[in-house]
């Protein structure tokens, strides 16, 4: 039975938000030790994984670089547009983590990508870009596509 995309990016950013709110609540009450933080951090990334491979991750995955078009499927990886450490840093500076908001920063932020590892290692050093989460890729000279498009032309 296929996954459903839209299930699947919703649930990720419902856990999300609840672990961003049980984050807040434990922080309000000055009971976040760093051994929550670590822990509700890597949560919180878990949740963005499975946002950003809901369609897939590599087959279905909506972006590819042009490089990994052609590439084997071990020389690829599945990269996130915008750095998730700098996504889990904006959802935690967030002051109210509904749901809504959650949703709308991981559908504008927490796009996925299939490249290959050499694109990879290009991109790694580059921070992420607002508003703009292609900059990092075009600062690289890493071309992605839409294949979904594609597939629909």
């Amino acid at each position: 039975m296929a996954r459903n995309t839209e299930e699947e990016q919703a649930a990720a950013a419902e856990l999300c938000a609840a672990l961003l709110r049980i984050h807040r609540q434990l922080a309000m009450e000055d009971r976040l030790t760093r051994a929550h933080a670590r822990q509700l951090r890597e949560l919180v990334s878990i949740t963005l994984w499975k946002h950003s491979e809901a369609s897939g991750k590599f087959k279905g995955c909506r972006y590819w670089s042009t490089g990994a078009l052609g590439a084997a499927k071990e020389q690829l990886t599945h990269e996130h547009v915008h750095p998730r450490s700098e996504t889990i840093d904006l959802l935690l500076a967030l002051e109210d983590p509904s749901h809504d908001k959650v949703r709308r920063t991981l559908d504008e932020l927490n796009i996925g990508a299939v490249v290959t590892k050499g694109e990879h290692v290009l991109l790694k050093g580059i921070k992420g870009c607002r508003p703009n989460v292609w900059e990092r890729y075009q600062i690289a000279g890493v071309q992605c596509v839409d294949v979904w498009k594609q597939v629909d032309a």
